[in-house]
This record gives C-alpha cells, structure tokens and sequence, in this order.
C-alpha cells in the first residue's frame, strides 16, 4: 500500500500526457485505473476526488475519438481508459457520500465542434453508467440531463400543426434541408442498426432502383479512380438544372459516395439525367448490357463538358488511339488509319487467356488468294495482314471480353462461360505499334495492374452486374479489395480470383459417388487496368500527405457542408439505437420517484419531463428498432410508473394529447401488432388510473353541464377523443390497425355512457357503419373507395380484421334508445348521458341502420355483416338490437333483415358463404317480433334450400335444424309459438333431410340420421293408441320422411339411372327401414302404407343389362341402379363402403 501511495502521483501526471498517444496510452491508463480502485478500496478522502473527475472529464470532452465508423470493434483507447476513470470515481464518490460538481463544465457546444460520437458499445455503456451514478441524487443536474435527452429527440407540435417553421434548437437542425415534420430525423420503422452507416471498409453501396445494377457496378468502378472522381468533382457546371445536369447529378453522388456515412446512396436523380440515344430517359426497370450503357455515359458525359481543355482530358483518361494497319507482304507499304478506343474489344471463344486474346487482335488476319489488298502504291493486289495495333495507350485501360455471342440459327444470344484467365499484371508493350513495327528497338516496358474486374452473373438474357475493385492509393501494406453489390460493400480477397472471375467449370456437391462439372454462369465482363507508374505516384503522395485512406478529396462547401449534416444527423439516430443509450432513458424514468424519497414530487414537474422524454424516445426509437428488442421492457418501466400514479397517468395521456403524430405514429402506422396494442392497452388502463384517482382531470364529471368549457377543466377526454377523431383521416390506408384503433375506441366505449355518447357526437357510429355497408353500388366517398380496393386486394391472403370494428358498432348501437324521437347529425348528447336521460339516435345513424337495397329489400348492415363473418357474438347482438326496435319506430327493418337472411341462403345468388346466414337465421326465428308469417316462411325457405345442397354446407344447414329444434323459448312477442316452429321444422323435413342424408361428407350423412332419430323417431309405433295431437304430428312426420325419402331416391337415381357411390345410400335406407315399423301397424288398405310398400319393392320395368365388364357382380364403389329400392340400399360390409 505505500508503493501505491507513493507512485500514484507519478501515475497521475501522465494521464494528460498518455491521452496525446492514442496508440500508445493503454498500459497507462489501466495501471492509473489500478491504483485508483486499491487507494480508493482503502481510503477515499485520499484524493481530492472533485478535482480529479474535472481533470478527467476536461481529458475526455478535449479529445477527438479515433473509432472507425461501421466497425463495431473499433475502440478509443483513450476515451475508453478515462471514461472508466470517470465511472470508477463516480462509483467511489456515492458510495462515500460525497457530492460531485459538474457545473464547471462548459457546454458541449461551446467547446466542440460537431463530430463522431463514441461508438464503441462498451465505451458507452460506461459512459451512461458514469452519468447516471454522477446525477442519480441530484434533483438540479437530474433535470438538466433530461433536458438533454430531450433535445436528442425533438418533437415540434408548431411544425406538426403546420403553424410554424422548424425553429431547430442547433445548427445542424437549423440548416438541414430536409423537411422530417415534427422530427429531427428519418424515422422509418423495422430500423436495423447494424445496416444503417456505411461498411468497415470506408465506402458506400448504392441502392438498386429495380434493374440498375449496371449502373452502380460501372460507377463504383469510376468512382474508385481518385484521378477521374477528383476531375468529376472539379468540372465547372453552369447550368446543373438542365444542359449539365447529369454532370451535376455526377457531383452529387460521387460526394456523397465519398462522403457520407450511411450504408448506401439512391442514384434515383443521377439516373433521371442521363438520356438515350432517342433522347428519352432510361427505363430502370430494364437491365442494359454495362458496355452499352458505359459508351453511352461517356458520350453524354462529354457533350456536356464544355471548356476544350476538359474535354481533352476528360477523354484521356480512358480513350485512347488504334491503328488499323494493313502491312503487304510482296513490298514495304503500310496502309494505316487511327481509330479512337474507350474500351478494347477482347475475343472469348477460343481464347484461353488476355495476352492470347491480344495477341489475335494484333496478329489479325491474312489477306490473300481472293481476297488479296489492292496495294494504291505498287496499283497491285498483293498478299497482306491486316491488324489493329495500339498507338496510345491512356493510364486508365478497359477491357470489354466478348462473353455474349449471337447465334445467326437461332437469333438468340447466348453466353460464353468458358474459362478465360487474365494476370494481375500485364506489360502492353507487345501489342503497341511501335514495337510491332521494329521489334529489335529498345521499346520500354509500360505495365498496367489490374485494379478493378466487373462481374456478370447469370445469363445473356437476365443477369446480375457486381464488382470487384482494388482500393488505391492505399496505405495498406497489402492491396486491399472490396466487393461493390449494390447496396452491400465488403472485403474481398483476391486470392479468389481465378474462382470468381474467370469462369469456366464448377464441380458441385458428391452425386453417385462422384462429382458433376457445370458451367459457371459467373465471371468477368469488363476489366479495369491502372498503369503502374500511376499506381505507385499516387501512393508515394498519399504517404508523403500522411493522410489515411481512403482517400477523401476536398468538396465543394454547398456539398461538403451538407453531407456533414446529414453525417451529424445520421450519427445521432445511430447512437440513439445503440441498446446502453435505451437502457439510460429507462434508468432515468424508473429512477425518479427515488429522488423524492419514493414518491412523486408535489410539483410533478420532473416527473413529467422524464415521462416526456421516455415517450418521445418510445415513439422515436424504442418502437421503431427491428424485432423490438427493447421494447417489452421499456414498456413495463412506463406502466409501472403509470400504474403507481394518477399523476404520472394523466401526463402519459397528456402526451399523447400534445403530440398527436406520436399517437399516429404508435397506435396505427407501427407495422408491429405488439406496439399498437400495448400502446391501446396502454391508454385504457391510464384513463381508468385517472378516471378513478384523478377525475378532476378526466373531463367527464357530474358538474359537466356547468363548466364544460372552462379553461380551467384540463378535459383529458376531450383532448384525446379530439386526437383520436384525426386519425380517421388515415384509417383506411392502415387496416392493420383496425384491432388496436378500434379496440380502443370500443374499450372507451366500455367505460360508461358517457364516454360511448361522445363517441357518438364524435361521429364514430356513423363511420362504423360506414365502413361496414362500405359497397361498390352505393355512394362511396374517396376515402372508402380506396378502403374498398384494400380490403379487396386482402381478402384472399391476410383478410382485414373487423373484428373491433363490430364491438365498436355494437357498443355505440346499444347506447342509443331507438324509442326516442330522432335529432339532428349536429346535436350534441353528452349533456343527456350526463342527465342519465335516453339517447336518441342522429339522423345519419338512423339512415345508415335503415338502409335497405332496392332489387332485394335485404337489410344491408345485417347483409354485409354475415358477408363479413367476423365477431359471431358481436353480430349476435346487434341483429337481436334491431330486431327489438319498436314497431312503430321503424316497422320495415324487420322485414328487410328477413329479406337479407333469404336472400344469403338462397342457391345461386351470393358467392358468399351460407353458414354465416343461417346461424342469423336462427336468431330472428328466436327474437324476431314480427306480426306476420316470417318466422314460419324463413323455416320453409331454408328447407328448400336445402334440398339442393351439393357443396361443402351441409352440415351448417344441418345444424340451423338442429339449433331451430333445439330452442327452449323464442321472444315473449313473438307471434308465432315453439309449437308452430317445431311443426314446421316436421312439414318441411322431407325438403331437407333426404339431400342431407345423401350428401357427399359422410360426416353430415351420419349426423343427419342420427338427428332424425332423436327427434322425428323419439315415438315408437306402440304408443299410436295415443290421441295426443304431438303424438299424431310424430307419426305423421315418420311417415312423410319414408315417402319424401323414397321419391327422393326414385327422382334423383332411379328414373334418371344415376351412378351413385353405394356408401352414399346407407343412411337414407337406414332411415327408410326405420320407419318400417310406423307403416306395419296402419291398415292393409291405408294409403300411405301402400305407397311406402310399393316403392320400396318396385321393380323396373325396363331392367336392362350393364355393358361393363363384370356387371353382373357386385360393385364395391360405384355402379349402375339395381333392381329395387331394397336392393338399392341393401347395407354393404363394412370393408366394401367407401366413406
């Protein structure tokens, strides 16, 4: 302990001099953490704890961070060791009691420029920890950090409201140009952190806007030669908007490729200046061949440079001279002629490698025999080569290798995958004029390094263009490559090269105990060469500058200074996702309560700021991160401060009032059902906080009618209602939100009646009938015509959910008293409910609940909402609500509910499901009040129906039998009886059970019977010496359902002579040989006995002999009639019926 108390202050006096080197600073830093911890472990008061921490926070606020942007390893020694000083003295100094100042401390923005913040994870969990610890006891400083957390996410309510002009608190904020709304920043949901700065490898992608990957692969290429991007970026443009403006455009996105540090640029303004040949814009949603597409961009590059200077040297850079020789054999002239080149043509076929290829394009072809050189010299035909030879050469070289073919058979073209190799260093002296000419001269060697290879994948019909480019100058030991793929940037090896660029054959996975060769539909197309004396001038002054690379070449201030903004804004947003800074904000909010002894301060005024800034970063981070990691949590830390505290929940509430875009923003546009239900739930659970422990502020209140528009009244209700009501205006273009939006509502709705009847001055049970009777032949607003074509498109993959919609629809309806005398749309009602009066219904409410269609009289509320099957119990309520309206209110609705139930059950007519309106059905049988023969006529009408059934519905048919059978009671004024009901259900069985009984599910075949047995069987044939009418209607009933059975059998298969599956029969002669019995004990002479006999035993007149095969045995499936209806149903064994 005495050696650490001695050489402390040794220590101690080189923290200051170990921060001015970075690299070197580590051991320092940890040996003065070291000893601290020990003397500190042992004494505290040791230290002048105050100064030490100023000392070191001067340290950290002067230094300049050396992370690398995108590179999430990149650690500050420096910031690291002094920010682990700083919380390991913030630490000692609470657990001590002793008291920290910080107000010597200048502001930030006084001191510092804007710059990179710290990036590091760890760095920055330190850092918070370390302000936490520092302000955690502090009312004073507690409050000045939230202020700071709160610039960090700006919410303007004057630029939401459209009122005021961002009055931005900063001068990046001031000066940015894009217009966010009431936000600092792009906020876009499903944020991915990790994908929002640009690669580790200092440069950016850019973004494909459908087919442009031949375009990002070729200007990623050119953008890399520091030599063309600094003449781009200096050619003077006069007239950007118009004869310039690609060359503008060109400017703008080499800067910001240059410069900015989000993952990729939109070339969307580059690509709408460049114009084809036809003078048209290109189509990026057609893929061009990249050679194409780089002539014409050279062409219209230097159309538009205008100094002759610049274009000189503009066309130096890749252009360059061939000369088309023609050399006689027979005497010693040459015929020449200069040609300019931008690329050099290479043959593929038949080529093994690039020298090969340039050796055959400077041997060329002999000319002779007939097609020998006419010599203009000699006047002769003499034998001669014809060859091309380079004369100039730029420093920059391209080769285009000829990999698309035409095949003049088929006139398609096709692609050359062959393998064909090409060196990393090539000497081009071989294949210029002048050593052709005297090959013995002494011809200097001129070496070109490749520097860039631009990949085509795929076919010569579609493809894919990428590329491989050389980072130069670089100060690097080694060459660094990085792969271009659109948006994507990476390293990559070189060491790959001959794998993915030169083509060829690959050998894929073992099949049969061996392997299959296939063509590579990958490899290269265009190569880019540097001339290395160029290379290497270019590094030894990147070296001699002593400047990093990349290379970052001055910009003009009007792009430099707004990209630097952007660059500010971008790594704000960046640092706000970071999961140290969330978890904070959360520290900060949970702790508050902490600072006044556990409970909330008398003023609330701090408690309300930390509230405020943890909503601001819900709406503006925590909601918005990629698969919510943070989410679950910070929302319980909210709660749970909310839960705890009227108080704190009418300032929950109150920011959603004073912010309306956030609650826009959480409750309907998060594409996360999580998010906008938690948020709904939410604000349900903080209004029922306030409504019960702070009902002063809610707004709704026995003394309504008095003082409901004081000033003095926060009306909390009132406000949020008002917020809510906005978003109707978006409410279609978010049908996903229909759950949480609606829920809410409906759950307000819920609280009382006086909530639900502001919700009916607000308008909200006209617009849920609105969206419900939303149809293509009435009268559509705007609005729900696109509703309509959204719900449409959804209908068949992710169906909206109307769910809320209905409970919302129900509620509103319920709390309205049909009996009262109809008021006005504009009439307001709260004042009833206040009064605990009846509230009558609005004018537009009574329309839209009265509607009926012309053609069919059919209800259509009750129509559209058995077409939208969703919420049953719901549905329920509100078909038995109409049904119980006073008749003298509106005695049609009855009737047009009953027209709707027919016309859904009637064959045919609707492609809508049945099920939904049968199941309705049922219940106006058992509510409906009508004074005439519907209830009776609606049985009869959907027996008939049955008996045509040949689709899956059978069994919902089955079952609106079964339920109608099965009621216990039906209204109390209804003017039929349960009697009546039941005897009809019996008059009409010989409709519907027969097709029920052989309908094609098993399933409802056996049900079916079963059903018949229960309730048509329930007698036997000994009980007929009974009189009682009940019994008689029984006996009645058995016998029709054998008759209307048989004549079933006899009209559908036996006179039509109908193949039939045999199993499809059993059930119906089951039933048939039941009610055997029923007939025996009638007299010889009866009339329906004879009947059921004779039919059972006739035999057909014509019997004729089957043409099968085999006709004569029987039939395990199916097979033609037999010979009688015994024979017909005969039951077959078990393993011969085919269910």
């Amino acid at each position: 302990m005495d050696f650490a108390t001695a050489f402390w202050p040794l220590v101690s006096a080189l923290i200051p001099e170990a921060t001015l080197y970075p690299e070197q600073c580590d051991d320092t830093l940890i040996l003065s953490l070291t000893l601290f911890k020990k003397l500190a472990e042992s004494d505290i008061h040791f230290f002048n704890l105050g100064d030490l921490m100023k000392q070191w926070g001067f340290l950290l606020l002067s230094h300049d961070s050396r992370e690398i942007v995108g590179n999430v390893d990149s650690m500050d020694r420096v910031t690291n060791g002094l920010i682990n000083l700083l919380f390991c003295g913030a630490s000692f100094a609470k657990a001590s009691q002793q008291d920290l100042s910080c107000s010597t401390i200048p502001d930030l923005d006084e001191i510092i420029v804007p710059r990179i913040p710290l990036l590091n994870p760890l760095t920055r969990h330190t850092m918070s920890e370390t302000v936490f610890f520092l302000v955690k006891d502090d009312p004073t400083q507690y409050d000045e950090v939230l202020a700071s957390l709160e610039s960090l996410v700006v919410h303007d309510e004057a630029i939401e409201d459209g009122t005021a002009k961002p009055p931005y608190c900063d001068l990046v904020l001031m000066l940015t140009t894009r217009f966010l709304g009431p936000y600092s920043y792009e906020l876009p949901f499903l944020f991915d952190r990790n994908k929002s700065i640009r690669s580790h490898t200092g440069y950016v992608g850019l973004k494909n806007l459908s087919n442009t990957c031949y375009l990002n692969s070729l200007f990623t290429q050119l953008f890399m030669n520091v030599s063309f991007r600094e003449f781009m970026l200096t050619a003077p443009v006069a007239d950007g908007e118009d004869s310039q403006k690609l060359l503008s455009q060109t400017q703008t996105l080499f800067s910001h490729m240059q410069n900015t540090l989000t993952r990729f640029v939109d070339p969307q303004g580059l690509a709408g200046s460049i114009r084809t040949y036809e003078e048209t814009n290109i189509d990026v949603n057609i893929q061009m061949d990249v050679d194409e597409f780089y002539n014409l961009l050279f062409d219209r590059w230097e159309s538009q440079i205008l100094a002759p200077d610049a274009k000189k040297q503009f066309r130096d850079f890749y252009g360059g001279q061939l000369v088309q020789q023609v050399k006689s054999k027979e005497c010693p002239h040459i015929s020449e002629r200069l040609e300019p080149f931008s690329a050099i043509q290479c043959d593929i076929k038949g080529k093994t490698c690039l020298q090969e290829s340039l050796q055959a394009y400077v041997d060329g072809e002999i000319m002779e025999g007939d097609n020998k050189y006419k010599c203009s010299t000699c006047d002769r035909h003499v034998d001669a080569v014809k060859r091309a030879c380079l004369k100039d050469i730029p420093d920059n070289l391209i080769f285009h290798l000829k990999r698309f073919d035409f095949n003049l058979r088929t006139l398609q073209r096709s692609k050359i995958n062959d393998h064909f190799s090409f060196p990393d260093k090539i000497d081009m002296r071989p294949f210029k004029v002048e050593h052709l000419m005297d090959s013995s001269a002494e011809t200097p060697e001129d070496v070109f390094e490749l520097v860039g290879v631009l990949v085509h994948a795929g076919t010569a019909e579609s493809g894919h263009y990428y590329s491989f480019i050389r980072e130069r100058p670089s100060t690097s030991e080694k060459d660094n490559w990085v792969e271009f793929n659109d948006d994507t940037v990476s390293s990559w090896d070189p060491n790959y090269m001959e794998a993915a660029c030169f083509g060829g054959l690959e050998s894929r996975g073992p099949i049969d105990s061996g392997t299959m060769a296939y063509e590579k539909s990958y490899s290269a197309y265009m190569l880019f060469y540097q001339r290395s004396s160029v290379v290497a001038a270019q590094k030894q002054a990147l070296e001699e500058s002593k400047l990093p690379s990349p290379v970052r070449l001055p910009l003009a201030p009007m792009f430099a200074n707004h990209i630097a903004l952007e660059n500010e804004l971008l790594m704000r947003k960046y640092c706000l996702y970071d999961s140290s800074h969330v978890n904070f904000v959360s520290k900060m909010l949970s702790n508050i309560k902490k600072i006044n002894g556990g409970q909330c301060s008398s003023t609330h005024s701090l408690e309300k700021r930390a509230l405020f800034v943890a909503l601001h970063h819900l709406d503006q981070v925590v909601s918005r991160t990629k698969e919510l990691p943070d989410f679950v949590s910070f929302m319980l830390t909210i709660r749970q401060i909310c839960n705890a505290c009227a108080e704190c929940s009418r300032d929950y509430l109150d920011w959603f009032c004073s912010y309306p875009e956030g609650l826009r923003q959480l409750l309907v546009k998060n594409p996360e059902s999580l998010v906008r239900g938690e948020i709904a739930s939410s604000i349900l659970s903080a209004l029922n906080k306030v409504k019960s422990d702070a009902a002063y502020a809610y707004g709704i209140s026995e003394d309504e009618l008095e003082d409901a528009s004081s000033d003095s009244d926060p009306q909390l209700i009132y406000r949020l209602m008002k917020n809510l009501d906005r978003l109707w205006e978006i409410f279609h273009t978010n049908c996903r939100a229909w759950p949480e939006y609606f829920g809410l509502l409906a759950s307000i709705a819920s609280l009382g009646e006086p909530e639900a009847t502001l919700l009916l001055d607000t308008g909200f049970l006209h617009r849920t009938l609105d969206i419900v009777n939303a149809d293509p032949l009435l009268n559509l607003t705007p609005q729900f015509s696109r509703m309509l074509n959204i719900v449409n498109k959804r209908v068949n993959t992710r169906p909206v959910n109307y769910e809320a919609v209905i409970t919302l629809l129900l509620k509103l309806l319920q709390t309205c008293d049909p009996s009262e005398k109809v008021v006005p749309d504009r009439a307001p009602r709260l004042d009833l409910a206040l009064a605990a009066a009846p509230i009558p219904l609005a004018h537009s409410e009574y329309v839209q609940l009265t509607q009926h269609w012309t053609r069919s009289e059919a209800h259509i509320c009750v129509e559209k909402l058995l077409h939208i099957h969703q919420n049953p119990l719901a549905t329920k309520q509100i078909i038995i609500t109409l049904l119980k309206w006073p008749a003298d209110f509106d005695s049609a609705i009855d009737f047009h509910i009953y027209q709707a139930l027919s016309h859904g059950t009637r064959k045919g007519v609707t492609a809508y499901p049945c099920s939904p309106f049968l199941k309705a059905a049922v219940i106006y049988i058992e509510h409906s009040e009508s004074d005439s023969n519907r209830v009776l006529a609606l049985i009869g009408h959907v027996a008939r129906a049955a008996s045509h059934v040949d689709n899956s519905e059978g069994r919902a048919f089955l079952h609106f039998f079964k339920d109608v059978m099965g009621l216990q009671s039906i209204s109390e004024n209804s003017h039929v009886t349960l009697e009546e009901v039941y005897a009809t259900c019996l008059d009409n069985v010989g409709n519907w059970a027969p097709s029920l009984l052989t309908h094609f599910d098993s399933g409802v075949r056996t049900e079916t019977e079963q059903f018949l047995y229960d309730f048509i069987f329930a007698n036997s044939p000994e009980e007929s010496s009974e009189d009682s009418d009940d019994t008689i209607t029984a006996f009645e009933g058995v016998q029709k359902l054998a008759i209307d059975c048989l004549n079933y059998l006899h009209e559908t298969y036996i006179r039509p002579r109908q193949t039939v599956v045999r199993a499809t029969l059993v059930n119906i002669h089951e039933v048939i040989s039941k009610a055997l019995p029923f007939f025996e004990i009638l007299e010889a002479d009866d009339p329906q006995g004879i009947k059921y006999f004779n039919m059972r035993d006739f035999e057909e007149a014509d019997e004729e002999v089957s043409d099968w095969n085999g006709s004569e045995d029987e039939y395990g499936s199916s097979e033609p009639m037999g010979e009688s209806i015994t024979d017909l149903c005969a039951p077959l064994p078990d393993d011969d019926i085919q269910l």
